[in-house]
């Protein structure tokens, strides 16, 4: 899930520290004394400390279904000065699960804007259950500047019905609208196809920061996106898009092989580059660096065809395409030991960059040969 995510990670020792001592606390509650720790808790959430109000927002969502009658003070908690208790709270109310939806739903209408972030968050927490929460989150998506984003994700991970309504989005007039529902669909239920191809229609959005979002997006479909990969192909050349648009040709798999090493001879460089970008992340010795790093590494696949083209290609007149083909080359490893004396020879290129990735791709494929040329 990516919550909140300009506020996120929380401090580690503490959140750690607090769980621990929650869990010890709530897991000795037993069936008779849990309506009275829930009381508790509630009483907690109206405390002066934030460190306090914290504990309780917590300690609620680890009772998970038993805290149910807690729903509405964890509302209430949405609305919280600290950020972290309004977020501890919106977690919560999606632990406790499905008794929280109508007061989730009711609060969807609340006039304070945190109060309606949270609950829409809470309720793609809870996922499909939440399905009856589509229309007013997709009016949310629509038009709330403050919780549409939120909206928007919570529809995703309802999924189902909710899928056409994120899809439809993406054809509305105004950009923050389908800029929401791009970003959204990278968490959609199941990621088909379908969603694929959408996403990909608006690689060329009129507006960055669609485009930015869909294909930010396209990285999570890995393999159901590898009908769109002469779109992705072609969005290496801009250069906001480059980075995530050869990492997601990279998570296509490998029907992405042959448009990929075709593309290692386009007429634009950034378009050379970036195929050769993305060749390295498939490769078995790929460095490990997607743009989202909860995101699965590349699908390894057979590349030992395109260690002619990538050879090749370490005499591009550009020097980002020469440093990007001896990247490549050094991720494929020992398999593309027909490129050792050109990226020998590449040792001496007039570019640095150019010769500290060549002596580095020397290493992974034949150390012996790297040690020979005096590499470190």
């Amino acid at each position: 899930m990516r919550r909140f995510s300009r506020h996120l990670p929380w401090l580690l020792v503490l959140a750690t520290a607090l769980v621990a001592v929650l869990y010890r606390h709530t897991s000795a509650v037993g069936e008779k004394d849990v309506s009275e720790v829930v009381e508790q808790y509630c009483k907690q959430l109206r405390a002066n400390s934030p460190k306090t109000r914290l504990q309780a927002a917590k300690g609620l969502g680890m009772l998970r279904h038993k805290a149910k009658d807690a729903a509405p003070f964890l509302i209430n908690a949405l609305s919280d000065e600290e950020f972290d208790v309004a977020d501890a709270a919106a977690r919560s109310l999606g632990r406790i699960g499905p008794a929280a939806l109508p007061y989730l739903r009711d609060a969807l209408d609340n006039k304070f804007g945190t109060v309606r972030l949270g609950a829409a968050e809470a309720l793609g927490d809870i996922g499909p259950e939440a399905k009856e929460s589509i229309p007013k989150l997709r009016a949310l998506m629509m038009n709330d500047d403050k919780s549409g984003k939120s909206a928007a994700w919570a529809l995703a991970r309802i999924g189902g019905d909710a899928q056409p309504v994120l899809l439809a989005a993406l054809k509305e007039p105004d950009p923050a609208v389908r800029y929401r529902a791009a970003y959204a669909l990278g968490d959609l239920r199941d990621r088909p196809k379908e969603a694929a191809k959408a996403l990909a229609s608006v690689l060329e959005d009129p507006n960055g920061q669609v485009r930015k979002a869909a294909v930010r997006a396209l990285i999570w479909y890995g393999p159901k996106a590898e009908d769109v990969v002469p779109l992705l192909v072609a969005a290496l050349a801009n250069p906001d898009l480059h980075v995530e648009a050869a990492q997601a040709l990279a998570r296509s798999g490998p029907k992405a092989v042959e448009p990929l090493t075709a593309a290692l001879q386009h007429a634009d460089p950034a378009v050379r580059a970036g195929a050769a970008e993305a060749l390295t992340y498939m490769g078995p010795h790929a460095p490990r660096r997607l743009a989202l790093s909860q995101a699965e590494p590349a699908p390894q696949v057979a590349l030992k065809g395109v260690v002619a083209p990538l050879t090749q290609a370490l005499g591009d007149r550009e020097a980002r395409v020469r440093k990007a083909a001896a990247e490549a080359l050094g991720a494929i490893g020992p398999d593309a030991k027909a490129a050792v004396q050109p990226l020998v020879a590449a040792l001496k290129d007039q570019d640095e960059g150019v010769r500290t990735q060549a002596a580095q791709a020397l290493k992974q494929i034949d150390p012996a040969t790297a040690k020979q040329a005096g590499v470190p």
